[in-house]
């Protein structure tokens, strides 16, 4: 059986993700028109702590050192790297520890974490005694943090995260694991804190200076030193955009599936604009084969992409579990949708034959009926425990729990269907047609079709809910996203080389 895997560190840091809504290049607007790193966080966000080796864990030699301790609130983050190469990450911290405390003179360790290549953090500078699973925060009883050694003059208020490793040489690779670790510490400090990843705030000095600098920064930001190195302080730009995605809830974009296999994102986290996202404009998934379809994981954070041949690809958090690469199928695949849990995924073929990955389970199909029209999409009940077939003359295949609230398979249509969607009360769904005329079924509530529409080019080529089932929007072949109801309008388009758009995937993050 032949795959495609697509790892999360390829990805991860590859480049573009997105583009304006009419061009080729990377700027990106939200839906107000207003450049996407213009806008603030205000709101305070629980974020939950990652999973921390504590000191107990590394080998803390709690002999040495004095747990004398001085606390402060919370206002910066700065990034250091050790400049130690060490094979042993464990023995590594614990010789920074007995560097920092019998060399330097310090009270302990001076950072108030580490972050190893392969994205494992180790607590730093002792804080407090825990309670049984209570996070390692480093903070006190009241939510101050404590002060680490790790800036000269700007220790007090500021969390001092090292990566493991030498970075002085702007040609050593900066993993996308400890990246993606130290913007989560970073998200757990800056969320409940309201925190701007992208502001520049006033900071006062124990030497009662007042400086203004990066709420995220490196080390040589406020002292005179290398550190981070030439490598790791040029990602900062990206590990600012990869906090902001933390911090971000909710409905946060779309993803389009241009027809050479690219991803492209639009939204509300900067990063999208940028080169923290899943997915990269300028590289196909396999040159030669069609793409057809795309879903999301329910994180938000990745995306599966099928093939016509039904291989698989998988982007960011989606993880493989299998597919029809290499397999004789009878008709190519149409779609692929993703079960609620994110751990497995159906393909569907035009003949509506199913093949379920994961933990996907098999309800039925119609490849061994004969068909009226073929099979053009699917959609899952909101349980996973069934699913619909749409079939281009509009006629409704249920299995599963999935019940029949109506169908346009005996109306003679302009156009073919060519996309559906479930309604989130999996009480009714929505067709759309190639002209993008909308047909509403059940609970699914009509709020306008694209028909006649200003900007619309047919065809229509997919559809997806917004998660109230208050709006939806339809795509069309250039990639113009049309929103009706609650939709909003983060952007759209792909290049000409990237026509047909074919899937259009929210970006939902819970």
């Amino acid at each position: 059986m032949r795959h495609h895997h697509i790892s999360r560190r390829r990805l991860l840091g590859a480049g573009l993700a997105g583009a304006g809504a009419a061009a080729v290049g990377p700027r990106l607007l939200t839906h107000a028109g207003l450049p996407l790193g213009d806008v603030e966080r205000t709101t305070a966000i629980a974020v939950n702590a990652p999973p921390i080796i504590t000191r107990a864990e590394w080998g803390a030699d709690e002999s040495i050192g004095n747990k004398s301790r001085e606390y402060s609130p919370l206002v910066k983050a700065i990034v250091h790297h050790t400049a130690i190469t060490e094979t042993d990450p464990a023995a590594q911290v614990r010789g920074i520890q007995r560097s920092h405390v019998l060399t330097n003179g310090w009270f302990d360790i001076g950072y108030n974490f580490l972050v190893d290549r392969e994205g494992r953090i180790y607590e730093g500078r002792w804080a407090r005694n825990y309670l049984p699973g209570e996070a390692h925060s480093g903070e006190d009883l009241t939510g101050n943090l404590v002060v680490g050694a790790h800036a000269e003059s700007h220790n007090p208020g500021s969390v001092g995260i090292a990566i493991l490793g030498n970075y002085s040489n702007a040609a050593t690779s900066v993993t996308d694991e400890s990246l993606a670790s130290v913007a989560q510490i970073i998200a757990w400090k800056f969320g409940p804190r309201s925190i701007d990843p992208y502001g520049s705030t006033p900071y006062t000095t124990t030497a009662g200076t007042s400086e203004t600098f990066p709420n995220i920064c490196g080390h040589r930001d406020v002292v005179s030193t290398d550190c981070p190195g030439d490598a790791l302080e040029p990602r900062l730009p990206a590990l600012r955009d990869m906090v902001a995605a933390e911090l971000q809830r909710g409905l946060v974009g779309l993803r389009i599936l241009g027809g050479d296999g690219s991803l492209w994102t639009y939204g509300t986290v900067p990063s999208f604009g940028r080169t923290a996202d899943i997915g990269d404009v300028r590289r196909n998934v396999h040159a030669g084969v069609p793409v057809r379809s795309a879903v999301g994981t329910p994180t938000g954070l990745g995306a599966w992409v099928a093939d016509v041949n039904g291989s698989v690809y998988t982007f960011g958090d989606a993880p493989f579990a299998g597919s029809m690469g290499g397999q004789r199928l009878n008709k190519p695949i149409v779609g692929i949708v993703g079960t609620p849990s994110g751990a497995g995924y159906w393909l569907v073929a035009s003949d509506g034959g199913m093949f379920t990955f994961g933990d996907a389970k098999f309800y039925g199909s119609t490849g061994a009926i004969r068909l009226n029209k073929p099979i053009v999409g699917m959609a899952p009940t909101p349980s996973g425990a069934g699913y619909w077939l749409v079939a281009s003359d509009g006629g409704i295949f249920c299995f599963g729990d999935a019940r029949f609230f109506g169908s346009t398979g005996a109306i003679r249509l302009v156009q073919p269907i060519v996309a559906m969607a479930a309604a989130p009360d999996g009480a009714g769904y929505w067709l759309v047609a190639a002209d993008g005329g909308l047909f509403t079924f059940g609970s699914a509530r009509f709020l306008g079709s694209a028909v006649g529409r200003v900007g619309f080019t047919a065809p229509a080529t997919s559809m997806a809910a917004t998660p109230t089932g208050l709006g939806y929007w339809i795509l069309d072949a250039t990639g113009a996203v049309h929103g009706f109801g609650d939709a909003p309008v983060f952007g759209g388009g792909v290049t000409a080389g990237s026509r047909p758009a074919l899937s259009l995937v929210p970006i939902i993050r819970p």
